[in-house]
């Protein structure tokens, strides 16, 4: 990515942005979510990228921007979708093993999702018995 680029000059408004922050902070605080990542992005330069919270709740060990998170069933059609904008620009192929992109995950073990299309399903896929 290039350089940072604030709200203004990327066509956003900062007020409206600091919108996103309170809900977040309100949901944080009425114990529905225990942290998260806001990233914006307008075209290649990055507008917000920011950390809320904690990433695990018993620690208290804070959430950071670069915190990975499992996709879980309602990021599944955001991951769908990121993934299908690298299918198409050819950065990325269906079949590789997620581990291939992101090493973390190379030995994460969860039903049959080391496969990129599988990673995306909601359902398992159907077992071979």
């Amino acid at each position: 990515m290039t350089r940072r680029t604030g709200p203004r000059e990327a066509g956003f408004d900062a007020e409206r942005l600091a919108r996103l922050d309170a809900f977040i902070e309100a949901e944080i605080a009425a114990r529905r979510l225990p942290g998260a990542v806001l990233g914006i992005v307008r075209g290649d330069a990055p507008v917000r990228l920011d950390a809320f919270g904690t990433r695990d709740p018993r620690t208290g060990a804070p959430m950071t921007t670069d915190t990975l998170c499992w996709p879980a069933s309602m990021t599944k059609p955001l991951t769908a979708a990121g993934a299908l904008l690298l299918v198409e620009s050819g950065e990325l192929i269906l079949e590789e093993a997620v581990g291939d992109h992101l090493p973390q995950f190379r030995d994460r073990r969860v039903a049959d999702h080391r496969r990129s299309r599988n990673a995306r399903r909601h359902a398992n896929p159907p077992s071979s018995t």
